[in-house]
């Protein structure tokens, strides 16, 4: 192992002493033959990022279809119980910060793990369904920041909120 792979191993799992490995294979198994066939295997922040971009962006696109199709609450539910985290009460308390924000003038919000930035779009919907026209435009003033391991996902983030609202780290 090279000394360049070892930094990255301690960058990613914060040691390069590898106690675990995460993966992701891709493929596809004949059923009549019972022939497996591997066309990709990712390690480390290849896999991650490969995996996690996908998961969060199909349930950001949810919300967003919420959003862009001016569905009810009812469906604001139904897709929170859709998507990978399936709690609409912290969508609730998400929003509920967002109303604090306002309401007390602050215009900074950091989150760790901040993936995607799907709060963003998460509240928005909420505050959509909800008829909260004034804090919809708030929300549009508030910078969010975040911190995230994938320096990949952090570029993604800021494609999908091209406006200038994110900053992640």
């Amino acid at each position: 192992m090279t000394i360049s792979d070892k930094l990255k191993l301690e960058e990613y799992y914060g040691t390069s002493e590898r106690t675990s490995l995460s993966f992701l294979e891709f493929g596809s198994i004949d059923l009549k033959k019972g022939k497996k066939t591997t066309w990709d295997f990712l390690t480390d922040d290849k896999a991650y990022e490969s995996y996690m971009i996908a998961r969060y962006l199909r349930d950001l696109l949810k919300f967003r279809d919420v959003l862009d199709l001016k569905k009810s609450g009812q469906d604001y539910v139904d897709t929170c119980m859709a998507v990978s985290h399936r709690t609409v009460n912290a969508r609730l308390y998400k929003a509920a910060l967002c109303m604090t924000m306002e309401a007390n003038k602050l215009d900074g919000l950091f989150e760790i793990g901040s993936t995607l930035f799907g709060l963003i779009d998460e509240v928005d919907a909420l505050l959509a369904v909800r008829n909260e026209a004034h804090t919809r435009e708030y929300l549009k003033k508030i910078r969010f920041i975040g911190t995230e391991i994938s320096s990949f996902m952090n570029r993604t983030a800021e494609v999908l909120h091209p406006d200038g609202s994110t900053e992640a780290y």
